[in-house]
């Protein structure tokens, strides 16, 4: 069996791929900072599911991946998330641009 590490498992599309590799017969460690969201997908998903609650961002949580017991430290895939923020983008305004808004 094989075993794929999800970053961002919580949502969207790391969430689907979790459901979808555990699926198709293969393990899935999934990382997120949301760890009821990691808690849920974990009993929806039994024990082919590994939920870490770590930032992706604090270094030493990143190492502790390297000493996961077997046979969730033996990774084959990687499937690395990006975040998106759902925050608007804010310009500053400008004046005698000629652009009308």
């Amino acid at each position: 069996m094989k075993t794929i590490l999800v970053t961002g498992a919580t949502s969207g599309f790391g969430e689907a791929a979790a459901r979808k590799f555990v699926a198709g017969g293969w393990r899935a460690i999934g990382t997120g900072r949301r760890g009821d969201r990691l808690k849920r997908l974990q009993e929806e998903l039994g024990d082919a599911f590994l939920p870490l609650e770590i930032d992706m961002r604090d270094r030493e949580a990143l190492e502790s991946l390297a000493r996961l017991d077997a046979p969730w430290g033996e990774i084959d895939l990687l499937l690395k998330m990006p975040v998106l923020h759902h925050r608007p983008l804010r310009f500053p305004k400008r004046s005698g641009t000629g652009c009308k808004r």
